[in-house]
């Protein structure tokens, strides 16, 4: 019962994040950033982050605009599909399953 809970409120967070990008995506990903600071309390991702945050201090950034263009670019449903998707099973259930397979194995 914990983890169908634990599921919805990471589903919800998710949409929530989205949302935020989606009504402006340069706002919108620092704070996002800062979401994953405090989700990621044992600083798995860190070095990805520190990267990320490289990026978006320079707008003239190469990556910079490969990340805006996710947002001009791409279908906003298929966006929608791979934020949700990525958000969830990578970043938040992910780990998860990970540390519980290390120690069932």
């Amino acid at each position: 019962m914990v983890n169908k809970a634990k599921q919805k409120a990471a589903q919800h967070l998710a949409v929530m994040a989205y949302k935020c990008l989606q009504e402006n995506p340069e706002a919108g990903l620092p704070k996002l950033l800062k979401l994953f600071d405090v989700l990621d309390t044992k600083d798995s991702y860190k070095s990805g982050r520190d990267f990320i945050r490289t990026i978006l201090r320079d707008p003239s950034n190469t990556w910079y605009r490969y990340l805006l263009a996710i947002w001009e670019d791409v279908d906003s449903e298929v966006r929608f599909t791979f934020f949700q998707t990525f958000f969830l099973n990578s970043l938040l259930k992910g780990r998860e399953d990970q540390r519980l397979l290390r120690e069932e194995h």
